[in-house]
């Protein structure tokens, strides 16, 4: 399936979109997008993504993507008005490589491998002013999602995550380690016409390094 492309008008500046998908049988499924700015204040704006999903059993399935990124800092980042702060910076565009692969079974569960490489990384000093990282940051995220259902009731969902930072790791401190789970009771009332939730939730993370 093809939807061509459209025009796009963002920020005063001139761009254009496109999408296309497709599926053999119920085993392999692709798609992929892009979003170019061609003009403007954004000119030269990329967002260009392409994922997949193969199914390898009845209950097992493989996925994967990359997606390119490249945009301007916020506007924050790059103009600032206060009475304790003043900045105007001519900040260069930031890039993001991502790509991401793993497994998935059942309706949520999934193991996930994330690679990530930041091209002027944007960030705040010890001034508390944005300026870009001189090298790339590279980040490393790998994250297992097992959720548990009973009697079509009750719910314990748990998420482990280990992240690691490489290059100038000191402008994206993250913790190595985080974990968050939850227990609930998920319900209907009033013929199906309200979903509630009762439980609780914990979530879990070492030092920032």
């Amino acid at each position: 399936e093809y939807s061509g492309l459209n025009y796009l008008l963002v920020n005063n500046g001139w761009g254009i979109t496109g999408a296309v998908s497709g599926r053999l049988a119920d085993i392999v499924r692709v798609k992929g997008n892009l979003d170019y700015i061609f003009t403007g204040n954004l000119q030269q704006s990329l967002d260009l993504n392409v994922s997949g999903e193969l199914n390898l059993l009845e209950w097992l399935r493989a996925f994967g993507g990359y997606e390119y990124v490249l945009k301007n800092p916020n506007y924050f980042e790059q103009f600032y008005l206060s009475n304790n702060y003043i900045w105007q910076n001519r900040l260069q565009k930031q890039g993001v490589n991502h790509l991401w692969y793993g497994v998935g079974w059942g309706k949520s569960n999934r193991l996930e491998i994330n690679n990530l490489v930041y091209t002027n990384y944007t960030y705040y000093d010890e001034s508390i002013k944005p300026v870009q990282a001189d090298e790339n940051v590279l980040l490393f995220k790998a994250e297992l999602t097992q959720n548990f259902e009973f009697w079509n009731l009750l719910h314990f969902d748990n998420k482990v995550t280990y992240q690691k930072v490489g290059g100038e790791s000191v402008v994206m401190p993250l913790p190595e380690w985080h974990t968050r789970n939850a227990v609930y009771f998920e319900f209907h009332l009033f013929n199906k016409a309200l979903k509630c939730l009762a439980g609780g939730e914990m979530n879990y993370f070492t030092k920032y390094y």
